[in-house]
């Protein structure tokens, strides 16, 4: 498995941190997401909207895959 240097693990988790936030701003609960290929392109975000949309489903993963 190839390693990635901090300053890209930054990057990536300051990805699904603004997310978490986005969400907890909405009321909901601050979870967030980001999906990224093994070329480090990103390819999906989100965040948990179970509360914002009433579904007990609606996890930041989900959304991110979606």
């Amino acid at each position: 498995m190839e390693r990635i240097d901090q300053a890209q693990a930054r990057a990536w988790l300051a990805t699904a941190l603004a997310e978490a936030r986005a969400g907890l701003a909405e009321g909901g609960i601050p979870v967030g997401a980001a999906l990224y290929g093994a070329d480090g392109t990103l390819l999906g975000r989100g965040r948990n909207r179970r509360v914002q949309d009433g579904d007990p489903s609606a996890h930041g993963e989900t959304a991110a895959f979606r």
